[in-house]
């Protein structure tokens, strides 16, 4: 029996609660028509850049001041690799439409407010359904206080917002220090959704050189903690914003737990890329069979059975969970003399051999 597993995200009507997150993928109409058959409900492009934008806007209007220069030629190649490209990008939205029939969301990543975000106008003429908006400010100024941080993200809202008719939605890392009040603040700057989280590459050093040095990996599969973290603070203060959860979904269950921490929607991309679009049918197929065994008629059933968190007893379970003997302890779970495990406070110890 197949339980109803269509929704709304941002107001858009979907045919399941599985979405593909920005990448490359979803700009190969092939693809996309594959993971649409699979079950999606929609599907993100690969971010266009800001950077990328301003010269694209520039060499159409014929200033040689801001074409790509020598040291970075390597780099533009990259970006038009990794997105194809902002004509091309804008002239493949018609096709993915025709092609997948299902809402095509674009993407826009970048690092401060400006003109280049009138790009949201001309995405919005070529066809797209919704807007993605990445904007992530200097963190690394040691003079730059929150406000300062968050203001270039609530400004480029109100100016996409107010340029384009389709739903926006903001895409955040998850090192906001007052998660529920910045997202407020963006549903009130126009934003009809909140992604959680959005990813960067990562600083590793290498045991040869001690060199600080950025690298970029799939998100593992199953490492919600931080995602839901965000999801049950920002849907306890704001039931009504329209919330994916992104990083990690590689299973029912992942999707499952996101869902009832606050999620309305959940995003896949690191395991559509280890697994190909079957990982979308799996997905769709498994949170109907979950509906069915748990009694629940529709997904929206789901939705309305979670239960907000209440924010202001978050200290008291803390110290709760915290003074609470270890859970493997309590439940008899036998232990290898040579496994790690923990003491009463969470710290992990290893038996001396």
């Amino acid at each position: 029996m197949h339980q109803d597993v269509t929704t709304r995200y941002m107001g858009l009507p979907l045919r399941s609660p599985i979405l593909v997150g920005a990448c490359p993928l979803t700009l190969k109409p092939e693809m996309a028509r594959e993971v649409a058959i699979a079950g999606a409900g929609a599907a993100v492009m690969p971010s266009l850049m800001e950077e990328q934008v301003s010269r694209w806007f520039a060499r159409r209007k014929g200033d040689a001041s801001n074409r790509c220069p020598n040291p970075e030629a390597e780099l533009c190649k990259s970006e038009n690799v990794y997105n194809g490209g902002v004509e091309s990008c804008l002239k493949t939205i018609p096709r993915l439409k025709r092609q997948c029939g299902i809402p095509i969301i674009a993407s826009l990543n970048g690092g401060h407010d400006g003109d280049w975000l009138s790009i949201a106008g001309d995405l919005e003429a070529a066809g797209v359904d919704a807007i993605e908006l990445i904007i992530n400010a200097n963190t690394y100024d040691p003079d730059c206080t929150a406000e300062q941080a968050e203001r270039p993200l609530l400004d480029a809202v109100r100016r996409v917002t107010q340029m384009v008719s389709i739903p926006v939605a903001v895409k955040l890392l998850p090192f906001y220090s007052t998660l529920p009040n910045l997202a407020a603040r963006l549903r009130e700057a126009g934003a009809k959704g909140i992604v959680l989280f959005g990813r960067e590459p990562i600083w590793e050093i290498s045991d040869g050189d001690l060199v600080p040095a950025l690298h970029w990996h799939l998100s593992s599969p199953g490492l919600l903690q931080t995602t839901l973290s965000g999801l049950i603070r920002v849907r306890g203060s704001d039931p009504s914003l329209s919330i994916a959860a992104s990083g990690g979904i590689a299973t029912t269950l992942d999707v499952v737990h996101a869902v009832v921490g606050g999620a309305d929607v959940t995003m896949v991309t690191s395991e559509l890329y280890r697994s190909g679009p079957d990982v979308i049918a799996h997905l769709v197929e498994g949170l109907s069979g979950y509906l069915h065994r748990n009694g629940f008629n529709s997904y929206c059933d789901l939705i309305a059975s979670r239960q907000t968190q209440a924010t202001d007893q978050d200290r008291q379970a803390k110290m709760e969970t915290m003074l609470a003997p270890p859970e493997t302890e309590e439940a008899g779970e036998a232990v290898d003399g040579n496994s790690p495990h923990g003491d009463r406070w969470g710290h992990l110890t290893t038996p001396t051999p």
